[in-house]
């Protein structure tokens, strides 16, 4: 048979087990909270990065197109260009205007 003392001695050890074992699930409470918010303040980091992202991919697709449309002016300019220099080489051929000012 238990004595009395044996058993005063395994019921401390119980409850000394059972205070170990309130304060390890207080600690993983306080965790679990901790990964809660780093995980909520992840998915609003990801939720900022992914509207920043479409925003610059929206940017980015109108100065593409800007430079498509300036790529296209600079070639009509660089024509013009090349007809002024066609027109001006003729009129040195011919002797220039200075001959019709005489």
């Amino acid at each position: 048979m238990v004595s009395l003392e044996e058993l005063d001695r395994r019921l401390a050890a119980v409850e000394e087990r059972l205070g170990l074992e309130a304060g390890l699930r207080a600690s993983q409470d306080r965790d679990l909270a901790s990964l809660k918010t780093e995980l909520r303040s992840a998915n609003n980091l990801l939720q900022a990065l992914a509207l920043t992202q479409s925003d610059q991919t929206r940017m980015l697709t109108g100065l593409e197109a800007t430079a498509a449309d300036h790529g296209e002016r600079l070639g009509r300019i660089d024509e013009g260009m090349r007809q002024i220099i066609a027109l001006l080489n003729h009129l040195i051929d011919r002797g220039g205007p200075s001959d019709a000012v005489s």
